[in-house]
């Protein structure tokens, strides 16, 4: 988010490209075996789910944001490149949505 930050800011940035590291994947949501065991999705600054917080910052930042994805987008990050302006897909992206497999709307 700290990233999305500083490109909101800096008036010589024209877009901004959110991609996964490495190959595998774009992203894959959130840690459901964290869930599960602590009833919350890790630490955070604040102590709470702060996904939230990046999905409003890349919905309101004037500059174009790009979503390169690569492997999976599942879940959490099937809705990341949703968010998007433009979600450009390689040949190894995949796209799925988690919930209706464990019974969540």
């Amino acid at each position: 988010m700290t990233a999305f930050r500083f490109a909101w800011a800096d008036r010589a940035v024209q877009s901004v490209i959110l991609t996964g590291a490495g190959e595998k994947a774009f992203c894959t949501g959130g840690d459901v075996k964290q869930r599960a065991e602590t009833g919350d999705y890790g630490p955070s600054p604040s102590g709470t789910f702060e996904i939230w917080n990046l999905h409003k910052v890349i919905r309101d930042i004037p500059e174009l944001v790009i979503a390169a994805v690569n492997g999976l987008a599942i879940g959490g990050g099937h809705v990341l490149h949703v968010l998007c302006d433009l979600p450009i897909a390689s040949s190894t992206a995949r796209f799925g949505q988690s919930g209706p497999t464990v019974g969540s709307y």
